[in-house]
């Protein structure tokens, strides 16, 4: 199992404390949320990117996935209405495609519920123009050697296109293209009473990455989705990506998350 934890989890991206913790737990992968290295996008270049990607290789570290890709940027639509703010969303995909080849992420979540709010289209008219979107973004994400994943955000937390997990397999088969993918997130999956099983008896061929999660990335202290299961299923599944554990720093205790995935890690490898 390769564990990651994203970088949204703790306040200061490289402090040594944490970064040794984290390694001490069994944690190999650092999902990486661009803004909590580079705040506000400021100095977000190839080369700092580089550089960063052989600080954390020194510490023992991969980075798996890029994620919050739109974070400060609400200019940015899927559903744009104009030439304009296509160009702008291609060349800002294409920025994030760059980062993520310099830290060698071969994934790139593309969440940003309100980033996609399709308004007065209809539901035919959003996937068509969505498909036609993400040919060209995965075709630029595929060039850079990574892969735009589409992830299935549940209505109830403001998303209005592509809610369930078979929605966003549909679109990523419409799409069929090796540079746009599917990714799945495990609080968002229990929060539409969607179960991993039946997911990945349809959506496996395309999976590209996963977030261990609970509902409203809280804690796990009493965690209300049944990880450790839906690990080893993954893992009988055949899947080969990351598991990366995702919880907002403002709601957990790091010390627990680290307890339990080193217990995910533990009961894992003891079903090998």
């Amino acid at each position: 199992m390769k564990l990651a934890m994203s970088n949204i989890g703790w306040d200061v991206h490289d402090d040594p404390r944490v970064l040794g913790q984290l390694a001490a737990h069994g944690i190999t992968g650092i999902e990486v949320a661009p803004t909590k290295v580079w705040a506000g996008w400021e100095g977000a270049t190839v080369p700092a990117a580089r550089s960063y990607r052989e600080r954390l290789r020194d510490q023992g570290f991969e980075v798996p996935a890029l994620q919050a890709i739109l974070f400060g940027k609400p200019e940015l639509r899927l559903f744009a209405p104009d030439e304009q703010g296509r160009v702008l969303l291609r060349d800002h995909i294409a920025r994030v495609a760059d980062l993520a080849a310099a830290l060698g992420a071969r994934a790139i979540v593309f969440g940003a519920p309100r980033a996609r709010a399709r308004g007065a289209l209809s539901d035919a008219e959003a996937k068509a123009q969505a498909a036609e979107t993400f040919r060209t973004l995965g075709a630029v994400c595929e060039a850079r050697g990574t892969c735009l994943c589409i992830e299935p955000v549940p209505s109830s937390y403001g998303c209005d296109f592509v809610t369930t997990a078979a929605e966003a397999n549909e679109l990523v088969a419409q799409v069929d293209h090796v540079g746009f993918g599917l990714h799945l997130d495990a609080g968002s999956l229990h929060t539409a009473h969607e179960e991993l099983a039946e997911v990945l008896a349809y959506g496996l061929p395309r999976l590209c990455h996963y977030h261990v999660s609970e509902p409203e990335l809280t804690g796990f202290s009493s965690a209300r989705v049944p990880h450790l299961a839906w690990l080893r299923l993954l893992r009988t599944s055949g899947y080969q990506g990351w598991a990366s554990i995702e919880v907002d720093a403002t709601t957990h205790a790091l010390d627990h998350t680290l307890v339990f995935a080193a217990d995910l890690l533990r009961c894992t490898a003891a079903n090998d």
